[in-house]
């Protein structure tokens, strides 16, 4: 950590630095720039005057052709092939233009030349094409390789007298010429085979070979470190154009040597170094007189600052200081004080309250229970909740369910003791004194009295969850757990006041473990879960014709679930299209088992009434069905009656859907729902199920003896089959055969078995007889 002196040292010499160091790089840029603008306007004028001077020697060298191939004398020693006339002849007019080479070449592709002896051109002459494009253009341009040199051509046809041949004549381009035109540009020319920055042989240039190369193989750019140091090879390249084609891989090249505008660059650079130096050694001199001068008025507003930070606020801040920043920053600090005291006060109660009722909210309330239970005296925890705040929210609005539980705070606050907002619809009360039974249902009338706001009326109804402290509880999250325990329970059994029991809680635990349990069964798809299949019996044959799949749960944890019980959490806890999916595969599995067995009657499965308006798990069991060969005739559904009075209309839709798609089906359960017979004639059923608790005591019970009369008529009015089922003894079996019913399951003819169990038992029944004589299934 830096002290406030280091730190005004540090400030300045940064400053420093970088105002030395953007110097730097303005001069740097500048001469950087500068450089490459002379270099590249020098190489620009010797690029152009190299290709002037190619072009006037292409010039010269045209004007001496036309002169040669118009020369009478030429022309006649053409015509003799006179091979030392003509070599003497070509030798005058090289010597009288300048020229470095004059040659001609006849019909025969042979070569007579200026120089003797005669120069090995086989190249070209192989060429062929090249020679004929002359005769057919007119004459050609070109840079040519001759016995190891490069030279600048110009080659015409010569068709007069009878003579036609090829006249050429040509300039050397080399080291000589390259310095002569060198010392005019003030840069140097190089011609190499290959390119600048992997050049494989030198053919011409101003420097030496060794030189050449170095120079085309060193750096072509300028960056800082080459500038400062000087360690740049000292020339910029650049490839010249030329004023015809060059032979393949042949290029050229122009360098300009910039060491001396970087030597004048160094000179200015080494300067401007030392005046920063000069500086910096200024800087802390004059930084460690002002930072002696400040940091005592900032300690003692330091020392302001950690008082102020443990929680002290009534010091009083002053300073010795001559800055009237630091003097202001003391009267800030005053300020400061007052206003932390504020927020701190606001802060504290808006962090324990609720926004809306201006009750305690659940972590203030937490901190208080936590305190009442450390003093181990015993006190009374009462839970209120507004059943069906949701729905208040989505029919009134949020402003109005707003104004529900501030109207309920209100009249709640009147009582005495502590009042605190958990959620949304929950609120805790621990009154001073425990309230009584009669206390608390004055409370529950009061509370529950109709909201008015407006021209609405708004109803409310209440839950309460009461728990004796310290007895059986932890701390304040155990109650807070225990409360909603008990408004599980209070939802479960439609009561308004439920007092905490351990049983509760046992209860409470072991429906959060069957659905664990359950989720984790229905994904390992194991044998965890099975299906058991009861026979129903047609009275009047006799014989199976019908068999009632029922799913079974022995879990590794929980041992035997009874379905009665997990399939009620499940609905609850979003389970229930699960089970339901499961059932349904594993049924039409198996039923297809007892097809391949040869057996023809129909399996039912229980359906819900959230499964019967699921189109998704409806149109899966549609697909099964189809994958396994089997039809919707196969497989009846039962539905339980009172979830079909929860919406008879939309089930009547859904259920005339599958009765056209070729379901049988059942309503279970048949009289445990207050049936009507309103929705009764308009269900398109096939069969009434009697519920067993009409049926195990039917031999001895003269109730329950009329209740199934009843059905048995209602059922034979509307055209209905009826199943009895919970037959146990053979009294009540000949009963109801006696009645006309028309089917019936029960122990007394079988308990539910495996799909394998009920194999061996359908072959060993007196229900059932031969394949060819069974009854067509009515169910």
């Amino acid at each position: 950590m830096l002290s406030f002196n280091q730190r005004i040292i540090r400030i300045l010499l940064g400053g420093i630095i970088i105002t030395a160091t953007v110097i730097l790089f303005v001069v740097w840029s500048a001469a950087t720039n500068l450089v490459k603008t002379q270099t590249g306007e020098s190489l620009e004028i010797a690029s152009t005057v190299l290709n002037e001077t190619l072009i006037e020697r292409q010039n010269q060298l045209l004007t001496a052709a036309h002169v040669l191939t118009a020369d009478f004398g030429f022309i006649q020693a053409l015509a003799t092939q006179d091979a030392d006339t003509l070599q003497s002849a070509l030798g005058n007019h090289a010597g009288r233009i300048g020229a470095d080479i004059l040659f001609t070449i006849n019909s025969n592709y042979s070569m007579t030349c200026s120089v003797s002896p005669c120069f090995d051109y086989n190249g070209m002459l192989r060429d062929q094409t090249f020679i004929e494009n002359i005769y057919s253009t007119g004459g050609t341009q070109a840079y040519r390789f001759l016995d190891g040199q490069l030279y600048q051509l110009i080659m015409l046809p010569v068709k007069k007298a009878g003579v036609t041949q090829i006249a050429g004549v040509g300039f050397k381009l080399d080291d000589i010429f390259l310095r002569r035109l060198s010392q005019v540009v003030h840069s140097e020319i190089m011609i190499v085979l290959g390119s600048n920055s992997q050049p494989e042989a030198v053919i011409a240039s101003s420097l030496t070979q060794l030189t050449t190369m170095t120079v085309l193989q060193g750096s072509q750019s300028l960056n800082w470190i080459d500038v400062t140091l000087q360690q740049t090879s000292g020339y910029m390249v650049r490839a010249a154009l030329t004023g015809g084609s060059l032979p393949d891989g042949i290029n050229v090249y122009i360098a300009h040597d910039v060491r001396p505008v970087l030597d004048q660059f160094l000179d200015l650079q080494l300067n401007v170094l030392l005046m920063a130096l000069s500086g910096i050694a200024l800087a802390l001199a004059v930084g460690m007189y002002q930072a002696r001068k400040l940091s005592e008025p900032v300690d003692q507003l330091l020392a302001a600052a950690h008082n102020i930070a443990r929680g002290d606020y009534t010091q009083s801040v002053t300073i010795d200081a001559n800055v009237s920043e630091l003097a202001h920053f003391a009267t800030t600090f005053e300020k400061m004080q007052v206003q932390i005291r504020e927020r701190e006060t606001r802060i504290r109660y808006q962090a324990e309250h609720d926004a809306l009722t201006g009750m305690i909210n659940r972590a203030r309330a937490e901190v208080m229970v936590n305190e009442k239970l450390q003093n181990s005296r015993s006190f009374q925890v009462l839970a209120i909740k507004v059943v069906g705040f949701r729905t208040i929210n989505d029919l009134y609005g949020y402003a109005n369910g707003d104004f529900c539980i501030k109207t309920l705070s209100t009249r709640l606050l009147r009582w005495p003791g502590i009042c605190a907002r958990l959620s949304g619809g929950e609120i805790l009360y621990i009154p001073d004194e425990p309230l009584e039974e009669i206390q608390l249902e004055t409370l529950r009338l009061i509370l529950e009295q109709p909201i008015e706001r407006s021209t609405l009326i708004i109803p409310v109804k209440i839950q309460i969850a009461e728990i004796w402290c310290p007895q059986n509880i932890d701390d304040a999250e155990d109650v807070f757990r225990k409360i909603n325990i008990i408004f599980d329970e209070a939802y479960r059994s439609n009561r308004w006041l439920v007092r905490y029991e351990t049983s509760l809680e046992e209860q409470y635990l072991r429906r959060l473990s069957i659905i664990t349990e359950l989720k984790q069964s229905l994904a390992a798809d194991g044998d965890e879960l099975s299906m058991v299949y009861q026979p129903k019996l047609a009275l009047r044959t006799m014989q199976v014709v019908s068999m009632e799949a029922l799913i079974r749960w022995n879990n590794a944890k929980l041992g035997f679930v009874p379905p009665d019980e997990f399939i009620g959490i499940a609905e609850k806890a979003g389970l229930i299209e699960q089970v339901s999916q499961w059932v349904i595969r594993r049924t039409i599995r198996e039923l297809a088992e007892f097809r391949r067995a040869g057996y023809t009657f129909t399996v039912a499965i229980n359906l819900s009434s959230q499964d019967i308006q699921n189109e998704a798990l409806l149109t899966m069991m549609s697909r099964t069905l189809e994958e396994h060969g089997l039809t919707p005739a196969d497989l009846a559904l039962e539905i339980t009656e009172s979830d079909l009075l929860a919406d008879a209309r939309q089930a009547s839709e859904t259920l005339s859907r599958l009765k056209e798609a070729g379901h049988k089906l059942a309503i279970d359960d048949f009289g445990t729902g207050y049936s009507s017979l309103a929705y009764l004639k308009n269900l398109p059923v096939d069969t009434l199920k009697i519920d067993k608790s009409f049926v195990l005591n039917l031999s001895n019970d003269t109730d329950d003896q009329r209740i199934v009369h009843t059905v048995l008529s209602l059922a034979a009015i509307f055209e209905l089959n009826v199943i009895a089922e919970g037959v146990e003894d053979e009294q009540a079996l000949n009963i109801l055969q006696d009645w006309g019913c028309t089917m019936a399951q029960g122990y007394y003819i079988s308990k539910p078995q495996s799909v394998k169990d009920m194999l061996l038992w359908l072959k060993r029944t007196p229900y059932l007889k031969q394949q060819a004589e069974k009854v067509p299934a009515t169910h």
